[in-house]
């Protein structure tokens, strides 16, 4: 028997999941991957990178029909389970299908494809720069915070402008001036700025 598996669409940070999706989820239709054994047997993925895309199999529903056999006579084969992309990160892994060897046949062999999941650039617009509640000078440093949809971090630089002299740094000015507080994603799967 032979084994037959084509490419992989790109796919971006929005693809990700937190958690493994549930079995037979609509949303996720479009995960499923595409490779087949002309035996009919079902076929076994491997991801090289599970930090980027893990595989699962979600089972097929179906009753396989009573059938009285010799016990010469082969049996039917079925595909019994079918595997799905889970989505955990952005980067590049190869996905390798195979059909192990069985009690009729032989191995078919491996094919592999690469999934790319790409990061997803934020727009400035999209991005929430809050400065601190209090920025008249009291000695403390005036540290902002940012936020935005599904990123989990910012890092801050601090620049004086307008004949303030001071950084380009990470730490907060105290002392009364004027400053372009420039925050950026530190989130790998979403790249981007704000100022």
């Amino acid at each position: 028997h032979s084994i037959t598996f084509g490419p992989l669409a790109d796919r971006t940070a929005n693809d990700i999941r937190a958690t493994q999706p549930e079995f037979f989820d609509p949303a996720e239709d479009d995960f499923y991957l595409n490779g087949s054994v002309s035996s009919g047997n079902s076929v076994i993925y491997t991801s090289s990178n599970p930090d980027v895309a893990e595989i699962y199999y979600e089972p097929l529903n179906y009753t396989m029909p009573a059938v009285v056999r010799d016990p010469w006579e082969r049996p039917d084969l079925r595909v019994s389970q079918v595997g799905k992309l889970w989505i955990k990160g952005v980067g590049t892994t190869t996905i390798t299908a195979t059909a192990p060897e069985s009690d009729y046949f032989l191995a078919a062999g491996t094919v592999e494809q690469t999934q790319t999941v790409h990061p997803v650039t934020l727009d400035s617009g999209n991005i929430t720069l809050t400065p601190p509640v209090n920025l008249s000078y009291d000695g403390s440093p005036k540290t902002y915070t940012a936020s935005a949809s599904g990123v989990s971090g910012f890092a801050f630089q601090y620049e004086g402008i307008l004949g303030t002299s001071y950084g380009p740094t990470a730490t907060a000015p105290t002392n009364v001036g004027n400053y372009r507080v420039t925050a950026t994603s530190s989130d790998v799967r979403y790249p981007g700025s704000k100022s």
